[in-house]
Order: structure tokens, then C-alpha cells, then sequence
């Protein structure tokens, strides 16, 4: 089941230079880490010299899960420097292999997308106190 998420890290990567040459021109340089035993792998992307100053580093987590059935699902969840947002998506189970790539490409262009608008909540922003002025 391991070769799965190996296969599917590759893909990644592969879309990720792919759609970022098409967008910026310029690549990024990946890290990868993976534990096989506990099906878990993550890519770390930092932008190459002379990349485009709106690339950012950030990194793509990858957790497998084995089905009864033999297949394999996936959750990839993506984070980006300077942001408190860490989405996560599911990946579904596809023995074709088409469908991977498909899914890999999904997975790039959502990283490649950057991180989900903060939201502020009520109650989060901090305004100072009315001061009553003299006349």
C-alpha cells in the first residue's frame, strides 16, 4: 500500500512543477519525507532562485488510509507560510491510474491556489475605548 502514496507524492510533485512553470516560469525546489509504516508523506516546497515574489514555501501533507476492499484513500492537507489557515481535502479511492494524476493535479492547483481568506470573527478585533472630548 505504501507504493500507492509513493506514486501519488510523485505525482504531486510532478504537478506542482508542471502548473507552477506554466503560471510563474520558475520552479520550486521539494522536500520529501515519508514514513511508509504509518502511511503518512509530505512535500515541502520553497521557490526557487528568482522566483516570483508571490511564491511562498509551505508544504503538502499526505495520509493514506488501506480499505477493506483493498483500495487506498488519501487526505491531503496543505499549509502556507504566514497563514493560520491548514485546509485539508479528501482523496478519493481510484485504482485507475488516470484518476490518480487527476487527483494529484486537484491537489497542486489547490496548493497553487494559496491559503483559504482569513475570516474575522466577532469578538477577535479590539477597539480602543471612546474618550469623551472637551468642547
Amino acid at each position: 500500500m505504501a507504493t500507492h502514496l509513493v506514486s501519488l507524492l510523485g505525482d504531486v510533485e510532478q504537478a506542482l512543477m508542471e502548473a507552477s512553470a506554466i503560471r510563474w516560469g520558475a520552479a520550486w525546489n521539494l522536500g520529501r519525507a515519508l514514513s511508509e509504516a504509518h502511511l503518512v508523506g509530505r512535500i515541502t516546497l520553497t521557490p526557487a532562485a528568482g522566483a516570483a515574489p508571490s511564491q511562498t514555501r509551505g508544504a503538502i501533507f499526505l495520509q493514506g488510509e488501506a480499505l477493506p476492499d483493498g483500495l487506498m484513500r488519501f487526505k491531503a492537507s496543505f499549509h502556507w507560510h504566514g497563514s493560520e489557515a491548514f485546509p485539508s481535502v479528501p482523496v478519493g479511492s481510484n485504482s485507475n491510474a488516470m484518476g490518480w494524476k487527476t487527483e494529484a493535479a486537484r491537489i497542486a492547483a489547490l496548493w497553487l491556489a494559496g491559503p483559504p481568506a482569513t475570516r474575522v470573527t466577532p469578538g477577535t478585533i479590539e477597539f480602543a475605548p471612546f474618550v469623551a472630548l472637551a468642547s
